[in-house]
């Protein structure tokens, strides 16, 4: 599925960036400062209720919008 949405999302045109599970996008998501987030809430190592709330408490991640 994560691969689907990457496909169809840049060919839209957008730059996509995945990840594998919620630790690696927390590092991403604070690296890379995106313009969106679309958050699985089933993720392996930290689940997305977990990365939600982490973006979330983060002032460099808070105001990120988030689609889960």
């Amino acid at each position: 599925m994560r691969r689907a949405n990457e496909m169809a999302l840049a060919r839209a045109g957008y730059d996509v960036v995945t990840a594998s599970d919620g630790e690696e996008g927390l590092r991403i998501a604070h690296s890379r400062s995106p313009d969106l987030i679309l958050l699985d809430m089933l993720l392996p190592k930290l689940g997305g209720q977990e990365v939600l709330q982490a973006l979330r408490t983060d002032p460099v991640t808070a105001s990120i919008p988030v689609v889960v």
